[in-house]
């Protein structure tokens, strides 16, 4: 695999999504010896689902960052009193089944899962 530019983000979004695993072994090896030799910073989204639920797995390589550890968010306060952001983290740790941050050898990775049941959805 071999970079031409070096981007100041490289996006990998869902990039072995239509492989079986060993297949997907095969990119992401050589994918994870360019971003280290290349010292890129990458942001990786992946996504799987299980019968009944659907998991989300987002990682990078940025400086530490725990979004799930911000402040609660006041939904008391009408919304044109409130202060910028928070919001999705909010919904996402209110709704998800697991919504969990960790941080392993230098990077952030977020997962979050939710159960595709307990989702209610318009008749």
């Amino acid at each position: 695999m071999a970079t031409w530019l070096k981007p100041e983000l490289l996006l990998l979004d869902e990039h072995t999504s239509a492989l079986d695993p060993k297949s997907g072994d095969q990119v992401i090896t050589p994918s994870d010896e360019v971003i280290v030799r290349d010292k890129l910073t990458t942001l990786m989204v992946t996504h799987s689902s299980v019968s009944d639920r659907i998991r989300v797995v987002i990682t990078d390589d940025a400086p530490a960052y725990d979004p799930l550890a911000r402040e609660e968010v006041d939904t008391s306060i009408p919304l044109e009193d409130r202060a910028i952001g928070g919001l999705g983290v909010h919904l996402v740790k209110n709704h998800m089944n697991v919504s969990l941050y960790e941080r392993i050898d230098g990077k952030n990775i977020l997962t979050i899962e939710g159960r595709l049941n307990a989702i209610d959805r318009p008749v």
